[in-house]
């Protein structure tokens, strides 16, 4: 967790500039990836004492993407083993400890949607991912107050004619889901090498609902 830590101090003074004075810790190394038990809290609490000491020269962090451990276990991708279920005491253990903008969680392990509440009510963005969860049940939890997408595609239920999956559920309301993002960020993408085609359907599909809404 160290050179995280490290690497996060690095990127806060490269940003730093008249232009860009803060960011969100929402990519590499930013992302904050729970491991189990004390280096949980260990590791988020670190961050927290990165962002609230800020250098000389250094970029703002706003806050931290905490991707995990509220995820399937059947979901991971490149996630480590430390899935949990949903946990209130812990989530605001955690909160306490760094400020979190950003959390993923897959919606199938939260049916009543009292983790998902919570985090908006610690004022965080809730997207959807790492997840074997149906379209019926991304809507759902859209409706209960999700706002995205996690890395579309990569570690969900993927598009099919009799399952449209989370990624049918992303495409179907794309516009509500742009619309919600402080930036074009409401599915967070993935790294270059994904196919170029995934990148464009997703775009045109959310440009073209936007346009419908606008009518």
């Amino acid at each position: 967790m160290r050179s995280r830590l490290t690497l996060v101090r690095r990127r806060r003074t490269r940003s730093a500039s008249p232009r860009w004075r803060a960011q969100l810790a929402d990519e590499d190394p930013r992302t904050v990836v729970p491991g189990p038990g004390a280096g949980r809290r260990g590791g988020l609490g670190g961050f927290g004492a990165v962002v609230a000491r800020r250098r000389r020269g250094e970029a703002g962090v706003l806050g931290c993407h905490l991707e995990g451990p509220f995820i399937s276990p059947q979901a991971l991708g490149a996630q480590p083993p430390f899935a949990l279920a949903p946990d209130l005491v812990l989530l605001d253990a955690l909160a306490a400890l760094a400020p979190i903008k950003v959390a993923t969680i897959a919606p199938e392990i939260d049916p009543d949607y009292a983790l998902l509440r919570r985090l908006n009510a610690h004022g965080v963005r809730v997207q959807l991912g790492h997840s074997r969860a149906s379209c019926a049940a991304a809507e759902a939890a859209l409706a209960a107050g999700a706002a995205g997408f996690t890395h579309l595609f990569n570690a969900m239920t993927g598009l099919h004619h009799r399952a449209p999956g989370m990624v049918g559920a992303a495409l179907a309301r794309a516009a509500e889901v742009v619309r919600r993002a402080p930036r074009p960020r409401g599915a967070l993408g993935e790294p270059p090498e994904r196919h170029a085609v995934r990148a464009r359907t997703v775009s045109s599909r959310a440009e073209s609902k936007a346009r419908i809404a606008r009518r």
